[in-house]
């Protein structure tokens, strides 16, 4: 453990989530004194969203379009504007699909 607080002091990265020891993350490195370096660990992920029930049929879509793009057949404008079409047909058909169901 000697070596993991060593490397601690030194504001080497660590996976080390105990207070006591991050209370000396980074005391022997100069640049870092009056940091507020407990904002490196205490920060919670944040929450996103829940995803629509169409995202997913939405970037099926998509994908051939990003190929496209990626692979420079096409200008960007073409792309992005045949994309839109094709992911606003592809939810409208699945919201039409569910309704009859």
């Amino acid at each position: 453990m000697k070596c993991k607080k060593k490397n601690i002091e030194n504001a080497i990265g660590t996976v080390i989530n105990d207070p006591p020891y991050l209370v000396d993350f980074g005391k022997n490195v100069a640049q870092l004194q009056q940091k507020n370096l407990k904002a490196l660990y205490e920060m919670d992920a944040p929450v996103l969203d829940k995803p629509s029930k169409y995202e997913w049929v939405a970037i099926q879509a998509a994908e051939p379009f990003l190929i496209e793009l990626i692979m420079g057949t096409k200008s960007v404008d073409d792309v992005l504007s045949e994309m839109e079409s094709s992911v606003n047909a592809a939810v409208i058909e699945a919201k039409v699909k569910e309704v009859e169901e």
